[in-house]
């Protein structure tokens, strides 16, 4: 968990590896300042998209999914 109002910034300067938010501003912030972050969007009712919408990140629907992804990735 990032507690901070500079997600993007926070995440570039730890390097992270992989990013999970609910919120769609926050996502863009890392996904725009941290390219090298596997950011994934945890898919809610208020965050809906349309498919034209989408960006670099990945829709999951819960935490789980994330956590397969990753493990599949090693």
């Amino acid at each position: 968990m990032l507690i901070t109002g500079q997600k993007g910034t926070t995440a570039a300067a730890l390097a992270l590896d992989v990013y999970i938010d609910d919120n769609l501003d926050n996502i863009c912030a890392v996904t725009r300042e941290s390219p090298a972050t596997r950011a994934y969007l945890l898919h809610y009712r208020y965050n809906s998209l349309s498919p034209a919408d989408a960006g670099p990140f990945t829709r999951v629907y819960r935490l789980s999914e994330m956590f397969d992804r990753e493990i599949q990735n090693l």
